[in-house]
């Protein structure tokens, strides 16, 4: 089975042929104490598990650096296989800008890596995914802005002689969805105080639906949200500017996808926001692998 895999801080995107799903970037150590009913994967000589069960873990290894998602991807496929019910998988992945760098100047991250059918940059499964419907012509310029969790990820490219040349491609650190949930947290009113507390992955689920449940007594903070998603947006589009100039309004079309895309919308007014945007890489991803 072909398996187009992007492999988030935040959540993992999977997309096959016939569906697409996705599941936290959790990763927790098994006990049995804790968690009775969960099946472990036993990885490195220990038993973990992953996804939504690894919230429940009071041990949990966390995602935060390219080293440690090098040596835990192996249990993230593990776990993807079991999902799909499927032994053989031929992966196509993505790593981010920053990390394809090193993929592609080291020889011990590709060893690593030598396992995947096919590593590409996240973005470029963006812009494979909407080729179709943007009908890219000769000589037009590109922009895909990968909005994650951590991160935001671009990538320039223009159409030369029916290819894509790539003019920039970078990472921005601390640029993702995360920042729109500390500026949620930090503009609640005093009376939800308690909540500035929660945990990130806590405050993330009320972020998301725009309420919290308190005691059985639901509560609206969707102003709030709004408030700190349009704080963040022009932080992000300010941003942009200063990293790739006036690509982002001056290119012939522009992309936005990833899960921040949701929040954002467009960042032009015709911008192009896929369908189910936070899997745009991992279609891409397959796509690739079955042009091969």
């Amino acid at each position: 089975m072909k398996v187009g895999l992007d492999v988030g801080f935040g959540h993992v995107k999977v997309a096959t042929q016939e569906r697409v799903f996705k599941f936290p970037s959790w990763i927790g150590v098994w006990n049995e104490k804790d968690i009775s009913d969960v099946q472990p994967i036993s990885f490195e000589g220990r038993d973990y598990v992953v996804g939504e069960s690894a919230r429940f873990c009071t041990q949990r290894v966390e995602l935060v650096d390219f080293e440690t998602l090098l040596r835990y991807l192996p249990l993230i496929v593990e776990y993807v296989k079991r999902e799909l019910g499927e032994e053989e998988l031929e992966i196509g992945v993505g790593l981010a800008p920053r990390h394809y760098r090193r993929y592609k100047d080291s020889e011990e991250v590709r060893k690593k890596l030598s396992g995947f059918e096919l590593v590409l940059p996240q973005g470029f499964g963006v812009l494979l995914d909407v080729e179709d419907e943007l009908g890219i012509e000769e000589g037009e310029t590109v922009f895909v802005v990968d909005i994650g969790f951590n991160t935001v990820d671009y990538l320039l490219v223009s159409k030369q002689n029916g290819k894509y040349f790539r003019e920039g491609m970078a990472t921005i650190e601390r640029a993702g969805v995360l920042q729109a949930v500390e500026t949620f947290r930090s503009i609640l009113p005093a009376e939800l105080g308690y909540i500035k507390n929660w945990s990130l992955s806590r405050l993330v689920k009320v972020f998301e639906s725009g309420q919290v449940n308190v005691e059985g007594e639901k509560i609206d903070l969707k102003s709030y949200r709004e408030r700190a998603i349009e704080t963040y947006r022009t932080a992000l589009l300010s941003r942009l500017k200063s990293e790739v100039g006036e690509a982002v309004l001056e290119s012939d079309k522009v992309v936005s996808a990833g899960g921040g895309a949701y929040l954002l919308g467009k960042l032009r007014k015709d911008a192009y926001v896929p369908s189910e945007p936070e899997f745009s890489n991992a279609r891409g991803f397959l796509k690739a692998l079955e042009l091969r």
